[in-house]
């Protein structure tokens, strides 16, 4: 393995073209230069320099709410698996066995990316790891005279749980995520979304760049467009407003459309779930949209969340 390279000129002239744009005033604003989302070498560079150091929300707990569930997560070239372990803990484990570097559940094998077991025995030689990653069994390796179990343990990914989601960080120095998003908490904790299930879990294949998933969703420019008869009736496009940018999110309200928001039972017919007895007055009058940087992703409304 080689450290990973990349065209310095080429990402600078992307990155004085990101700043130029950054510095422009709304009134003459512009897109990113397309370098920001075709370029190889600028993805990679983001990997190392952004995504890698920053929170990743990769699940939520009601995805594993018993002992032995898990999820099988791939992220950034690492094959992760999420566990609730004997002790109720949540961990975030690399997927990999540590003796020959075996997915220890491809889904070439049969194996499910989520479900229920008491521990993962890897295909190839049969190692064994507990749902916290220790090493449980490995055949005939007894034999060895110095073998010692305790010391293959499967690399433990730094992970938080925070409102019910979980996130890992690849950066070992990074503040905790409840600090790094404690600005959001006013907005979310009324919510209580640490106490929400999963019920619909939707899975797309998207060849495109990170940053348009960011950008499409935290914006309702597209209602106008494609939502034109689903999401503008409800909340206009020119009706959103921006809270104040910090440096780790942003928030983004849609005031519900007049003929929502002044008729109770037109309201009444958006709301299907069980609503959260804190719900402040504004909650029934608007959706809104989060992002904790890079991409953490949240459309809510007053009865359902969107991640």
């Amino acid at each position: 393995m080689t450290p990973t390279r990349w065209n310095s000129e080429r990402l600078e002239q992307i990155q004085r073209g990101i700043l130029e744009t950054a510095h422009r005033p709304l009134e003459q604003a512009t897109a990113l230069p397309a370098g920001a989302y075709t370029d190889l070498d600028f993805y990679r560079w983001e990997v190392e320099q952004v995504l890698k150091k920053q929170w990743l929300c990769v699940g939520h707990t009601s995805q594993i709410p018993a002992v032995g569930d898990y999820l099988n997560v791939d992220l950034l070239g690492e094959g992760l698996v999420i566990t609730r372990d004997g002790e109720h803990v949540v961990n975030v484990l690399s997927r990999v066995c540590l003796h020959r570097a075996m997915d220890l559940m491809p889904e070439a094998y049969g194996h499910s990316r989520q479900g229920n077991r008491r521990n993962f025995v890897c295909p190839y030689h049969h190692w064994s790891y507990d749902l916290n990653g220790s090493l449980i069994g490995a055949p005939e390796m007894d034999k060895h005279t110095e073998f010692d179990k305790q010391g293959f343990c499967l690399p433990r990914f730094r992970s938080e749980v925070w409102e019910g989601f979980i996130f890992l960080t690849f950066d070992p120095d990074l503040d905790p995520v409840q600090t790094y998003y404690s600005g959001l908490l006013p907005f979310l904790e009324h919510r209580q979304m640490a106490d929400m299930e999963m019920v619909v879990n939707l899975k797309w294949d998207c060849p495109f760049n990170w940053k348009i998933l960011v950008e499409n969703f935290m914006k309702p420019y597209h209602h106008l467009g494609t939502h034109h008869k689903t999401f503008e009736p409800i909340m206009p496009a020119w009706s959103a407003w921006t809270e104040a940018e910090t440096a780790h999110y942003i928030v983004c309200h849609l005031p519900f459309g007049k003929r929502i928001a002044d008729n109770p039972e037109e309201r009444q017919k958006l709301m299907e779930f069980s609503l959260s007895p804190l719900l402040k007055p504004q909650d029934f009058q608007e959706y809104a949209v989060y992002l904790g940087e890079p991409s953490f992703l949240l459309f809510i409304g007053p009865d359902r969340v969107y991640w």
